[in-house]
């Protein structure tokens, strides 16, 4: 079974909300405490080229849709630039957090371990490969992905304690010639990516941000 991704229905807002919608929002300080009907919302200050994913606090009832994910544990990419995205690895944020088109969830838990478990599993070079199988459309990302389903400690397949991307060569059966090759790929797509944008692939590191409960 291939990836369930989670962007066509935990992307509620239009990149165009806090412009339009400016009595809707306020800035997020490190220090503010939200309220039991506020959510932390990472969406675009403004459009286009200019606008820049930052964080706000609104009222729950502007999302309209995925509002059952609030809540849950998220695993996410950037959906404007997912190629080597390190700098906001293991941020810590609310569950209460919600996501506007500047970022994509790829899968969403009800617990924190699993949402960790996730984690790792994206970042095995064998994952990592399979992200680079399709372009870096969003429609297509990790639609060449195995999904195991479960992603628990008690999953009965990978045991997240130990090597997972050699579990993981061995569940798939990847030779040691596959393996070279897997290697050489993300080699090579790494050196093109230093100082430049990506053109094609899907992201290098995928899994960029683990939003936490309080």
């Amino acid at each position: 079974m291939m990836l369930y991704f989670l962007k066509k229905t935990f992307s509620p807002l239009k990149v165009i909300f806090v412009e339009r919608n400016p009595d809707k929002v306020r800035p997020y300080k490190e220090d503010d405490i939200l309220a039991v009907d506020e959510i932390k919302l990472l969406t675009n200050d403004k459009s286009g080229s200019a606008g820049r994913a930052r964080w706000f606090i609104a009222n729950e009832d502007v999302i309209s849709t995925g509002n059952e994910y609030i809540h849950s544990w998220k695993v996410v990419v950037s959906s404007a630039h997912r190629e080597g995205i390190t700098e906001a690895t293991n941020s810590r944020c609310s569950t209460t957090a919600v996501l506007g088109r500047s970022r994509v969830a790829l899968k969403t838990f009800a617990t924190e371990r699993e949402a960790r478990n996730f984690f790792a599993y994206c970042q095995t070079d064998f994952i990592r490969y399979t992200f680079l199988l399709t372009d870096e459309s969003l429609s297509s990302l990790a639609v060449m992905v195995p999904d195991l389903l479960d992603y628990s400690d008690d999953n009965g397949v990978i045991d997240y304690a130990g090597d997972v991307n050699a579990q993981l060569y061995a569940l798939f059966g990847i030779d040691s010639s596959m393996q070279r090759l897997i290697a050489r790929t993300l080699d090579g797509n790494q050196s093109e990516n230093n100082g430049a944008p990506q053109t094609s692939g899907a992201p290098l590191f995928i899994a960029s941000v683990l939003l936490f409960p309080r």
